[in-house]
């Protein structure tokens, strides 16, 4: 019986691993190396799957972001998430251009905003409000700026 090589068990083990979901190369490579693969063995591992086209940090950025966006996610809680994920600027940028195309985060904050409103909204309702959206990411001034259009009654803003 033939000995799988040690490149063949750290590309069967990538394999399973983006079975499981999809990674980027970061993160590929560092489940990969805790797993006690050789660095060299990993890279070849990384670059034959990039080959296949399993391994796509452009792809995995633009699903990460438009899964994020579509969870009503802020631009700095998506570009910090991809970052977490070691995708570089371009990516992010790319990837979040992309995912606003059909929502912009005027228009997020505005659908968060009309979903949690109530008709007595007072101070601590507002307060939790805009803690609740920063903490998702969204810029405290826009959250302001819509908070205020929504409370006057303009539905469509100027998204």
């Amino acid at each position: 019986m033939k000995e799988t090589s040690p490149l063949e068990k750290a590309t069967q083990a990538a394999y399973r691993l983006l079975l499981i979901r999809s990674r980027s190369v970061k993160e590929l490579r560092e489940r990969l190396l805790r797993k006690g693969f050789a660095e060299d063995t990993v890279l070849q591992a990384i670059e034959k799957l990039r080959r296949q086209g399993y391994l796509d940090d452009r792809a995995f950025a633009r699903s990460q972001a438009r899964r994020l966006a579509a969870k009503f996610e802020g631009n700095l809680r998506i570009e910090l998430e991809l970052k977490e994920h070691g995708l570089d600027r371009d990516e992010i940028a790319a990837a979040l251009a992309e995912a606003r195309s059909d929502l912009t985060e005027a228009q997020a904050v505005e659908r968060l905003i009309r979903r949690k409103m109530k008709a007595e909204f007072g101070k601590d309702e507002k307060r939790k409000l805009v803690q609740s959206l920063m903490r998702k990411g969204f810029p405290a001034g826009l959250i302001f700026e819509v908070l205020d259009r929504v409370r006057k009654g303009d539905v469509h803003g100027d998204d």
